[in-house]
């Protein structure tokens, strides 16, 4: 069986990258990540200022895990960036994909619309608005993480039976058809109690918070606030 992941070198999406490895059911992995600065961007506070952080953590973590059914990483990014990542990962299985942007489809962009009318998405364009569009352009359905408890999991957990997302409930929550959500009844305790201890000194390892301060997390964000304690 072949998985596609969204990793970011968090918590969350380390935890079940590692779960994939394991499991024996699983052959080859495609992981996906997003370097575009496309989140966060608002009047009060600019875009997520972790990208490079991320790339490090990743690095750092591939160096350490196995790698054997790890068949592609697909990095999506500018091209002046693309160069710099490459010099990071020596991988033989890098994939480096060239967009100086994310084109929505009218049909992504009016989803979203209706998500963020209610109250499911905080943004109307936003890195789901941008993977959900990238799961479109490539045809493709992929594990996100999703955990218990977090802000996406609070808004549509009523709507989410066995696993499977009730799409019928709200029309906009057809931007989420490829998602595939193996944490949502997970949270970050749960994740500490199933790691085994080399996973967890992994886990430590791992970067969350969204805006560091001297490459230090900034300990204030939400990411920052919602991370486990080891």
């Amino acid at each position: 069986m072949k998985k596609h992941i969204f990793w970011t070198g968090g918590f969350d999406s380390t935890f079940r990258l590692l779960q994939l490895i394991d499991d024996s059911c699983v052959s080859k992995i495609h992981i996906w990540y997003l370097a575009l600065k496309i989140d966060n961007k608002s009047t009060s506070q600019v875009a997520r200022m972790n990208r490079d952080h991320e790339i490090t953590t990743m690095h750092k973590i591939l160096s350490q895990i196995d790698r054997s059914k790890i068949v592609k990483f697909n990095i999506i990014g500018e091209s002046e960036k693309l160069l710099y990542y490459h010099l990071i990962f020596g991988y033989q299985f890098m994939n480096f994909i060239s967009k100086e942007q994310i084109h929505f489809s009218d049909r992504t962009k009016a989803l979203f619309f209706d998500l963020w009318a209610n109250n499911i998405v905080s943004r109307p364009i936003s890195q789901w608005t941008a993977i959900t569009q990238i799961l479109d352009d490539f045809d493709i359905e992929a594990e996100i993480c999703l955990e218990r408890g977090g802000g996406i999991w609070s808004r549509i957990k009523d709507w989410v039976v066995d696993g499977e997302i009730q799409f019928h409930q709200c029309p906009g929550l057809e931007a989420l058809r490829r998602y595939q959500i193996p944490l949502f009844d997970l949270d970050k305790e749960d994740m500490l109690k199933i790691a085994n201890q080399s996973q967890i000194e992994i886990l430590r390892q791992t970067w969350s918070c969204w805006y560091p301060q001297d490459d230090s997390p900034c300990q204030l964000c939400f990411a920052c606030l919602a991370r486990p304690k080891f």
